[in-house]
């Protein structure tokens, strides 16, 4: 564009000097070679796009491919179920519906969570959830399992239709632009879904609804070495068919990260080996385990496990964004607080840094600012600090 500005700034000054009928032919020529450098640069320019996308991905034709807003390059299959949020920030089992309304409005209203997992119903209660979230600019997946997969694993007989009669409510009352996609939790298993089961719930999904297809697996599902009770010595594992209808996947691990961090390396290197090819086209999410998870848990060791997923983010090629694990703010289970209780000013445990830690990485990732910024905060309190992890003059656990 600028070599385009610039002959035709030329031409002009040229063309002022010779505008007489005698140089008409003159001025003809010159017409002709500035439309005739035109079409040259343009098509030059068209040929290095051309270049370059051929060399970054392999595809049928070039027709086939767009490239975002980000320059990230899509198939045009990807890009129609992708018109959600880019990357995302978010909690698992946070909703209006288990009795900690004040907690998801606070969060969600704020600038640092933008993704939530809410179970599909037709009640008041996702109804606000939903009309929150479109207010908010706030996205859903909804767990397609309870739609499709019956007690013994296998497809439902109307499962299709449970499907569309979702997606047609959430048409009707104008939620679809904030539905992103189909999510399933760890499906295989002894009393878990058929493989084959999910995999056509994902051939249809592609084919007919086109929105995401989000499967979050247990390190039992992809590498049996790091993990694996007697119950699941044959459970099925992640493959390259299942790969062809996701778009987003990731692994649930909550071991010391200190202390087991080879382990994560293995299982995020394994499932990217388990997917081959599949896995360049596929958003990957990590999981923060930010409660007292079995009840060994602290604040630091909860704050090293944020920071680390968020480390591991800044690292992924196609990254879909964090959403954190803990249980509903109404249980105490088996000593295990949850992240709704631990963040009440007023609590007997209050765990103010990893508050203020949650808030500052959330906000980097809703904001896509996380690739080109600092894993070390500035701006956490040193308040709690506990003698088990080495603190930086931040007040943080300093990571390995």
């Amino acid at each position: 564009m600028m070599l385009q500005n610039s002959n035709y700034s030329f031409g002009n000054r040229y063309l002022e000097g010779v505008f007489t009928m005698e140089n008409s032919k003159k001025i003809l020529c010159l017409t002709l070679c500035i439309a005739l450098m035109i079409m040259l640069f343009g098509c030059n320019e068209k040929s290095e796009v051309v270049t370059t996308i051929s060399s970054e991905i392999v595809v049928d034709a070039v027709d086939d491919v767009l490239v975002d807003e980000n320059g990230h390059i899509q198939t045009v299959q990807q890009a129609e179920i992708s018109k959600t949020l880019d990357v995302g920030f978010g909690f698992y089992h946070l909703s209006m519906s288990e009795g900690i309304s004040t907690d998801f409005e606070d969060i969600y209203s704020s600038s640092y969570a933008n993704t939530t997992i809410q179970a599909f119903n037709k009640d008041d209660s996702f109804l606000k959830t939903m009309q929150f979230l479109v207010k908010n600019n706030g996205q859903v997946f909804i767990p397609a399992q309870p739609l499709t997969i019956s007690s013994g694993g296998k497809l439902q007989t109307n499962w299709k239709e449970n499907l569309e009669d979702c997606v047609k409510w959430l048409k009707d009352n104008n939620f679809y632009d904030n539905f992103a996609g189909w999510y399933f939790d760890e499906p295989y298993g002894p009393n878990g879904v058929n493989p084959a089961a999910l995999k056509e719930v994902g051939k249809y999904n592609l084919e007919n609804i086109k929105k995401r297809f989000f499967v979050m697996w247990s390190t039992v599902h992809i590498d049996k070495s790091i993990w694996c009770p007697p119950e699941h010595v044959n459970t099925a594992e992640v493959d390259k068919e299942i790969g062809k209808y996701l778009t987003d996947t990731g692994y649930s691990y909550y071991g010391d990260i200190q202390v087991n961090i080879g382990k994560y390396m293995k299982v995020r290197k394994e499932l990217e080996k388990k997917l081959g090819q599949e896995f360049e086209h596929i958003k990957i999410w990590h999981v923060p385990c930010i409660f007292n998870f079995q009840g060994t848990f602290t604040e630091d060791k909860a704050i090293r496990h944020l920071r680390k997923m968020y480390e591991f983010l800044q690292n992924e090629k196609n990254p879909g964004g964090l959403i954190c694990y803990t249980f509903n703010g109404g249980d105490v289970l088996e000593g295990k607080l949850s992240f709704s209780q631990y963040i009440q000013k007023d609590g007997e445990d209050y765990w103010e840094r990893l508050l203020s830690e949650t808030r500052r990485i959330g906000r980097l990732v809703v904001t896509n600012q996380f690739k080109d910024s600092l894993v070390v905060s500035s701006d956490v309190s040193s308040e709690s600090q506990s003698s088990e992890a080495k603190l930086n003059n931040d007040g943080l656990p300093i990571l390995n």
